[in-house]
């Protein structure tokens, strides 16, 4: 999992946290798709600027986003309450950093090993 709290639902906003985890991961996958919100209506003119294709999204990538928004819901966001946005930004990131080590029920590797064999195919981000 890579993500960010953004400041405001606003494209802007939507793809600077797409940036910021393209560059968590270490790459630009070939093809990417978006399941909702404001930022939509961006999403193919955002992924030719860092050289990928937009996608229409299927049921299966909803329902992929759906079950990780409420397995972050369950795992991370309950019961917190930090102070200030730098504090939830931080106490993320730390969690991001053991969450993405443990192997996926059903797989034999952690997200992190899954991940580096995927960034073999991704294009380099772009330079800004």
């Amino acid at each position: 999992i890579a993500a960010d709290l953004l400041a405001s639902p606003e494209p802007a906003d939507v793809h600077a946290g797409c940036l910021k985890a393209l560059s968590q991961l270490g790459g630009v996958p070939r093809s990417m798709t978006w399941t909702t919100g404001r930022a939509a209506a961006d999403w193919t003119q955002f992924c030719a600027s860092v050289g990928s294709e937009a996608i229409p999204a299927d049921g299966r990538a909803r329902r992929y986003v759906r079950e990780m928004h409420m397995y972050m819901d369950a795992a991370f966001v309950a019961d917190r309450k930090p102070s200030s946005t730098e504090q939830f930004h931080a106490e993320l990131q730390l969690w991001l950093a053991v969450d993405n080590r443990l192997a996926i029920p059903g797989r034999d590797q952690s997200p992190v090993l899954l991940a580096s064999a995927d960034r073999a195919a991704m294009r380099p981000l772009p330079m800004a």
